[in-house]
């Protein structure tokens, strides 16, 4: 019943990504492939058709616009443009036959692709009045785009001999228009998968030229993400040209705000005269009101980032010094995929929505930090931060933990982490001696879990041996404790927190701050434990009281029990500048509370939301002795309630437990709380904590503190549940963590204790007083 070429095209592309998903799982993900919804391909046809017009006086049908999609799936950039009507049928015949160009890497989407335009070229040919015989289309080749590029053996990347002649006439070609969907992929997500992305030497020295080198920021992996090697690739193309080209693709839009992309924002105003994007928001790796605004995703399978269409123009003139004109477009917030995509149907690049954007020095587009707050002193040193004029407070930071197999050595239960351990050193152990003889190692995910760390220490033949030192205490999310197996070799990296808490007595205070804050709702918390990389948004920044010196270079003999000498972590430098604002008897503790308490602050959350959602805070100076004084004891207070927040007073919440509630430690068995109410209503005044007990009385102000992403109850709700690791089938239950410490109501308790910490933390954040600069 599908009677016109849209629609048609619709059910092409969503039947083969449905089907290409399930037959061809590992494909997909390695391939990043991730097929458009139709109103996206025809908005990015359209746009192709204008620029062609205003910026080349050119038109899509005219001889010589040689266009290319280098990444074509099931056809549907072609085909959509060859149904377009924006090609003349006098013109159709010539561009279809060698003015068009296509190329697949999968076969089976190549065959889909090949019969998809040729029947779109005579479909079109047929609307105008013309019945011409089935002719193949010339234009598709087999071959990995990336590779056809390679020097040496990567021009011979035609997967058929009969394909070569075609690769090499493609390559030759002056490619006016490159259109498309660039494969998404970052790379495998464990090396458990044996499903790592192909490596392209020549492009990614490009890449790293043209986008890593001018970065400022530390972490680049995501700058080798697929779609970025297809917008440098095509770069390099149009580029390339005398006469200009357009590079149109519909991409992940991480590169419009992401500090990591500041030098790859900084290479398209360098190298282009226009750039518009149109940011079609939708990521699903925000959460709570940010999430709620993103709205949702335009495709339907295959991607929780969010999406952005990129048009890219190359005038065959020089370049001005002031860089391209940038147009940007938000579809705006809290749009349904069906909402986003009508509004997608009828836009243009001439409609009033656009705005021209100036970034600043650093590279912003959106969200510009301002020099007011890169005035500030900074927390410390940091690659790709500057410190500025004043020296950082803290000597030292590091990451909390990255072990890239949580499941493994996280857990609940001390016993069965250690069981689990033990299980572990045996079957690596085992396999160096596999791999010594020169077998293939046993990749079982229920057996072990790979990376490139545990790898390296494969090769090199190394073994494992079981340490006591390393089982610790952590914090692995807000207020969720867990066991922790610290090591060199079993976590991907631990940076420097041996220096930081050097053994499991040492008691280190320790502020951690996420990398980012949208909407300034900073992830920040005390602590006194190890915490995980990923306990605030993006990356967890430690910033203890004190550190630890290192007996050797491998800091590994702290990890067995040493404790070197003391340092504070507070700098010389910064205590005598708070003492020469303040006054002699400021003290290094002082410092520690003050910067936590104005962490905590509304207004400077408010006052620096767009750094914030950019950069680690930095802190500024008050402008009196007794703010300052006012500051420090509310964040001795805070950083008193936060760390020790197993000790907090319950707060009076009413028990209502259902008939049947059974006796002994189950009575306080959770499986997975949520709020009371039903989904569509909840009632945030109670807590379901399980399917017989149910703690009601909540006070508003509890939902007010926030951690992050998520109110500290939230939290408790997120992490407090029975999870099963689907790769390993290791089960962590954190009712283990009270019964092992003889306290089977634990999570109970601690929802009480929560609703303490909460509402006495809001108590003392609304105590706070101005933030009066200096």
């Amino acid at each position: 019943g599908i009677d016109n070429a849209e629609g048609r095209q619709r059910v092409a592309a969503e039947l083969y990504d449905r089907f290409f998903r399930t037959a061809y799982r590992r494909d997909a993900e390695r391939l990043g492939i991730v097929y458009t919804p139709i109103e996206i391909v025809d908005f990015i046809v359209r746009a192709v058709s204008d620029l062609l017009r205003d910026e080349f006086g050119a038109s899509l049908g005219d001889e010589g616009v040689h266009v290319l999609d280098p990444f074509t799936g099931t056809g549907a950039f072609v085909a959509r443009l060859l149904q377009s009507g924006l090609i003349p049928p006098d013109d159709l015949p010539r561009k279809y036959r060698g003015e068009i160009h296509a190329n697949e890497i999968m076969l089976l989407a190549y065959y889909i692709a090949a019969v998809n335009i040729e029947n779109a070229y005579r479909g079109a040919l047929a609307a105008a009045g013309r019945d011409e015989p089935y002719e193949p289309f010339p234009g598709i080749v087999l071959a990995d785009t990336f590779q056809s590029t390679e020097p040496g053996e990567g021009r011979a990347t035609a997967m058929f001999p009969r394909n070569s002649e075609r690769i090499e006439r493609q390559l030759g070609l002056d490619i006016r228009v490159i259109l498309g969907n660039p494969p998404w992929s970052v790379g495998q997500r464990s090396a458990n998968d044996d499903n790592a992305n192909l490596r392209y030497p020549a492009l990614d020295g490009l890449i790293a030229d043209a986008y890593v080198k001018p970065a400022a920021a530390g972490l680049k992996q995501g700058l080798y993400d697929s779609y970025v090697r297809g917008i440098r690739w095509a770069s390099n193309r149009v580029l390339g040209n005398g006469g200009g080209g357009i590079v149109a693709y519909v991409t992940n839009g991480g590169f419009i705000d992401s500090k990591a992309f500041d030098g790859f924002r900084k290479a398209l105003a360098g190298e282009f005269h226009a750039v518009h994007v149109y940011n079609l928001r939708g990521n699903a790796r925000t959460s709570s009101e940010q999430r709620r605004r993103e709205g949702g995703g335009v495709f339907d399978v295959g991607s929780r980032a969010g999406v952005a269409i990129l048009l890219l123009v190359k005038r065959p003139a020089p370049l001005p010094e002031s860089g391209a004109e940038i147009r940007y477009r938000d579809i705006g917030d809290y749009l349904t995929q069906e909402q986003k995509l009508a509004r997608v149907s009828i836009s243009n690049l001439g409609d009033s929505e656009w705005e021209t954007i100036t970034p600043n020095e650093h590279g912003d587009w959106i969200h510009q930090r301002s020099e007011r707050f890169l005035a500030l002193r900074s927390l410390a040193e940091i690659r790709g931060q500057s410190s500025g004029h004043r020296p950082p407070l803290f000597a030292l930071t590091s990451n909390g933990v990255k072990t890239n197999r949580d499941g493994w050595v996280f857990g609940s239960s001390e016993p069965e982490l250690r069981a689990r351990i033990e299980r572990m050193v045996d079957f690596y152990n085992n396999q160096v001696e596999v791999a010594a003889l020169g077998h293939v190692i046993d990749r079982d995910p229920a057996q072990f879990s790979w990376d490139g760390t545990i790898e390296q220490a494969l090769d090199r033949g190394s073994r494992l041996s079981m340490r006591e030192g390393g089982y610790r205490s952590a914090i692995y999310r807000p207020f969720f404790k867990q066991h922790l197996y610290l090591d060199r070799h079993l976590n991907n990296s631990i940076y420097q927190l041996p220096r930081i808490f050097p053994r499991q007595s040492t008691w280190t205070p320790t502020i951690v701050v996420g990398a980012r804050a949208p909407d300034g709702q900073i992830g920040v918390l005390a602590l006194d434990s190890i915490p995980d990389v990923h306990l605030a948004p993006d990356f967890a920044r430690t910033f203890s009281r004190y550190t630890y010196d290192a007996p050797d270079a491998e800091q590994g003999a702290l990890l067995d029990g040493g404790e070197g000498g003391r340092r504070d972590n507070i700098t010389d430098e910064a205590l005598a500048a708070y003492r020469a604002r303040y006054g002699e008897d400021v003290t290094k503790d002082d410092v520690f509370a003050y910067v936590y308490g104005v962490l905590h602050s509304p207004e400077y959350r408010e006052r620096y939301a767009t750094d914030l959602a950019k950069m680690l805070p930095r802190i500024p100076e008050v402008a009196t002795a007794p703010a300052f004084r006012a500051f420090a004891e509310a964040g001795q207070r805070l950083l008193d309630l936060h760390i020790g927040y197993e000790q907090a007073a319950p707060h009076p919440l009413r028990e209502e437990w259902a008939a049947g509630a059974p006796a002994g430690d189950a009575r306080w068995r959770v499986e997975k709380m949520r709020w009371a109410g039903t989904r569509a209503a909840p009632d945030r005044s109670a807590i379901a904590v399980s399917e017989w007990l149910t703690l009601s009385g909540i006070p508003d102000e509890a939902h007010e503190y926030v951690v992050g992403p998520r109110s500290a109850l939230e939290w408790l709700i997120d992490r407090y549940r029975v999870r099963v690791d689907k790769a390993s089938g290791i089960v962590n239950d954190p009712n283990d963590w009270g019964l092992e410490r003889g306290e089977p109501s634990y999570i109970a308790d601690l929802v009480k204790r929560i609703v303490t910490v909460s509402v006495e933390t809001m108590r003392i954040v609304r105590a706070l007083p101005p933030l009066d600069e200096a």
